[in-house]
């Protein structure tokens, strides 16, 4: 309209213009699964104050209306459908036989009912049937009927209501018309039980992305899929096999590569796992079905079964997200004369079941990287005392079996250097065992935290050859190094959740992938910081947020860290055992097993100190000789 007046230069019409950019890259980034993004976008566009043709207007209000509906804001995702009827209205539409105002009411009326509301569901099948008919000659308006069909049917068929023949009809003409590939996508992600294969196939078809980070929203509707594909109470069982290959779907694919990914088949993982078994490791898969219980399928000694887990009242994903809520951070907090109970009763809550076995590597789907899996309780058959699995097995864990394919493939690193940072007082004492280890400075307070650990590491750094670094600011010289150990504290965010700062004794703060960045390379890294360790699930997608997995970005191979606050004690007790089994070729699971045990030894059976230190990332990595 404003080149029709002349005015296709002015800046109203710049604004204008700045207005659609901002409502198409919303529009594009909700496509893509990124919803929050989305929302940034349309708030931009919102923010433009210029008025907006009622065409436009609509293709603005229904990208709000979509992202609020798949955000679960389902309030006021409906408050919109008013304002979508009016603006349909006046262009001269009827709202009620228009396809697209009729998807945005069906749709978000299936995701506000519940999945045992049988009546409500057989009433909206049978609105969504009646829309899907009226569309059946216009394919580009059918696919998103026929989508939301598929779905409408799974639900109403879990909540027990009988599917009508007629409705079995509809579907299928549906999915006639729109073509094998479009078919395919819809049978894998509407029906209850998919088979692997057509899960494969659906996986194949998606192109990864060029950012590992973007992974997570393309795998968004494969997810629905492979979910289903583990065994559930209302389903037959699959086999182990296709039971690791969901597990491996769901895995955090957001990390970076060190190559190509390898061609994925259903036996893949499998196959992968047994080739790990060769090397003396077990693998154990970590899933939550579509019921939200706990699947777990373990490969050891070259055979796959699947281990029962106990029946609770209350299913596994809302007692796991209880427990998330204090721990693992109230593990730090613990003291240690208060004895262990906090720890048996607070996972024996859990009550999961894990292989018995002395080497063991998890591959888990995001929500469940946060496990703290040292701490899970094994009852001995014929025992009433149980034990940590942490004192009798070796445990690491990973972001994915493809992930760690490419890393076990890739060409190491040439570089030798040991390297440490930890911003502490250069006076202190670095390597003067004359000094008070504890003394009190003047005035009686203790000595700093980062002091104490220097001064007490002092030795291991001198006997190992480390260079030691500690300036008060980011070191900028870690590059070189193979191996770097970091001392300094973390900070979680306000809830608790999440590492967000990396600080020292005095004023220096600086965030998690800072630190990353300046750690770029280094193959193993070993973080003497509290809560360094600790994973935390992505809100917004299928993927993790750790500073392990930020130092895996950048090129990292194996982290070592503890999930809750690290007592200072833990670091000059665990580095020289650890350090000795490394130096002597021992892999960096076994070597951080030995220095965990050292630590039992010297402290006693303490879990806050003896568990703490866990591997993240290629649990088999040695010195390189």
């Amino acid at each position: 309209m404003f080149s029709q007046n002349g005015r296709s230069r002015s800046p109203e019409y710049a604004a204008y213009r700045r207005r659609l950019a901002w409502q198409a890259f919303g529009d594009i980034y909700h496509r893509c699964h990124n919803n929050v993004v989305a929302l940034v976008g349309l708030a931009s566009a919102l923010a433009v104050d210029v008025p907006v043709e009622k065409a436009d207007l609509w293709s603005e209000v229904y990208v709000i209306h979509r992202i609020l509906r798949d955000l679960g804001l389902f309030r006021l995702s409906r408050a919109t459908l008013p304002t979508l009827k009016g603006i349909l209205t006046e262009h001269g539409f009827n709202s009620d036989r228009d396809p697209r105002y009729i998807h945005a009411d069906l749709s978000l009326r299936l995701m506000e009912t519940d999945d045992d509301a049988s009546e409500p569901l057989k009433a909206l099948l049978t609105d969504v049937v009646k829309a899907c008919r009226q569309e059946l000659e216009d394919r580009n308006h059918l696919l998103p009927l026929a989508v939301l069909l598929g779905q409408t049917v799974r639900k109403a068929e879990g909540a027990g209501v009988k599917i009508p023949s007629e409705v079995q009809t509809t579907l299928h003409s549906a999915l006639k018309q729109l073509g094998a590939n479009i078919a395919d996508m819809v049978k894998a992600i509407s029906v209850d039980k998919p088979i692997a294969k057509d899960v494969l196939a659906l996986f194949q078809k998606v192109e990864r992305a060029a950012y590992a980070s973007d992974v997570a929203q393309d795998y968004a509707v494969l997810g629905l899929a492979a979910r289903r594909l583990l065994c559930s109470e209302v389903t037959s069982s699959p086999t182990p096999l296709d039971d690791a290959f969901a597990t491996e779907i769901l895995a955090d694919h957001t990390v970076h590569l060190f190559s190509d990914a390898p061609a994925m088949t259903v036996e893949w993982p499998s196959q992968y796992a047994v080739e790990l078994n060769y090397e003396g490791l077990g693998v154990a898969f970590l899933a939550l079905n579509s019921s939200d219980e706990l699947s777990v399928v373990c490969i050891t000694d070259g055979k796959a079964y699947a281990i029962e887990q106990p029946k609770h009242e209350r299913n596994f994903r809302d007692r796991f997200q209880e427990w998330l809520q204090n721990y693992p951070r109230d593990y730090g907090r613990v003291d240690r004369e208060e004895g262990n109970n906090i720890f048996y009763l607070t996972m024996e809550n859990l009550d999961l079941r894990l292989p018995e076995t002395k080497r063991l590597i998890l591959v888990a789907e995001p929500f469940l990287q946060q496990l703290t899996a040292n701490l899970v309780v094994v009852l001995p058959v014929g025992s009433s005392f149980g034990h940590f699995t942490g004192t009798e097995c070796a445990i690491g864990n990973i972001p994915s079996l493809t992930w760690l394919s490419t890393a076990r493939s890739a060409q190491r690193s040439p570089r030798t250097n040991y390297k440490a940072w930890i911003s502490a007082d250069p006076e202190c004492g670095f390597g003067d065992m004359q000094k008070p280890r504890f003394g009190a400075q003047e005035g009686g307070d203790r000595e700093p935290t980062l002091n104490i650990a220097l001064d007490r590491l002092g030795n291991c750094f001198e006997e190992f050859g480390f260079t030691v670094n500690n300036e008060r600011q980011l070191p900028k010289t870690m590059q070189d190094a193979s191996l770097a150990v970091v001392t300094a504290h973390g900070g979680l965010n306000r809830g608790g959740h999440y590492l967000h700062s990396i600080r020292d004794d005095e004023e220096l703060i600086v965030s998690p992938p800072a630190l990353a960045a300046s750690l770029a390379g280094v193959e193993l890294v070993i973080l003497f910081v509290c809560s360094g360790g600790r994973i935390d699930k992505n809100p917004w997608d299928n993927s993790t947020s750790s500073l392990p997995k930020q130092l895996l970005n950048n090129g990292t191979r194996a982290v070592i860290a503890s999930p809750w606050p690290l007592n200072v004690i833990v670091t000059y007790n665990w580095l020289e055992p650890f350090l000795r089994a490394w130096e002597a070729g021992s892999t960096v699971l076994d070597a951080t097993k030995k220095a965990n045990d050292a630590v039992a030894s010297k402290l006693g059976e303490v879990p806050q100190y003896s568990l703490a230190m866990r591997v993240y990332g290629d649990a088999l990595l040695t010195k390189l000789l």
